[in-house]
């Protein structure tokens, strides 16, 4: 509890609410990272829950003020890439640079994603290859779009949203694209394979297991075995992924992957 006063960590995390909820003001986010209140985790929290919940067109002008305040802001404990030992804001500076250069990836594939894409040949795998393409680089162009989710209630994240409309047959743009193998029916029948939460068996799935490619995180876990508990009759939900990220370790690859690159 210390630690928490200390921190400040109510007053950040009732500014990252209000730009999730789009109430949020630039200028008081500005003013809060050039405090002195605040880890520079906490600081480097909130610009980027800020970079990426603001408007496509003004994400330039955004991240600008967000660089100058965090390159301003006085050192202070937790420093990002740990040891908080000085170096902070250039961590975070190479943080938020990583993600400027995600966020402009997924701008250029987002008109990609929208392409329609052509139905599978019976048996084609290159054609299911394209179809997994297609899948990776609509969920690059939605990174910016998930943070606005991220909402402590009961509302469903997005991987939640995407197991619910495969589990149940519900239409939704990612689950469309997914693969769905029925090992009941005959291989090579032309229902055998299909693509499409529509291509759910009947009565939906009971159990499912959730793999993250990449890190995953407890928010997810809970987020998911929140959802199948309110399920009639509850469903059984296993969540795994390469890597358990803590939201320290997510900002020191951030600032890691932002070091290395050009």
């Amino acid at each position: 509890m210390d630690e928490v006063a200390t921190r400040h960590i109510p007053t950040f995390f009732e500014a990252e609410q209000q730009v999730l909820q789009g109430s949020g003001n630039l200028d008081a986010i500005v003013a809060q990272l050039r405090g002195d209140k605040g880890s520079d985790l906490d600081k480097l929290r909130l610009a980027l829950v800020e970079y990426l919940a603001c408007d496509p067109a003004q994400a330039k002008t955004v991240l600008e003020r967000l660089s100058e305040a965090l390159a301003a802001a006085p050192e202070g404990e937790g420093a990002v890439g740990g040891g908080g030992g000085g170096g902070g804001a250039a961590r975070a500076l190479a943080a938020l640079k990583y993600v400027k250069s995600v966020r402009m990836v997924s701008t250029m594939m987002a008109p990609m994603s929208r392409a329609p894409a052509s139905a599978p040949s019976d048996g084609g795998w290159l054609a299911g290859l394209d179809k997994f393409a297609g899948h990776a680089s609509e969920l690059i162009a939605k990174a910016t779009a998930t943070v606005k989710t991220l909402l402590p209630s009961s509302s469903k994240l997005p991987v939640t949203r995407l197991v619910d409309a495969i589990c149940e047959g519900k239409p939704h743009e990612v689950a469309d694209t997914c693969l769905t193998l029925d090992p009941k029916l005959a291989r090579g029948s032309s229902a055998s394979s299909a693509y499409g939460a529509g291509a759910a068996a009947s009565g939906g799935f009971r159990t499912a297991i959730v793999f993250v490619l990449g890190g995953g995180n407890y928010t997810e876990y809970q987020n998911l075995q929140d959802y199948a508990a309110k399920q009639t009759p509850p469903r059984h939900i296993i969540y795994g992924s390469t890597s358990m990220c803590t939201p320290e370790s997510f900002c020191e690859e951030l600032a890691e992957l932002g070091a290395d690159g050009p």
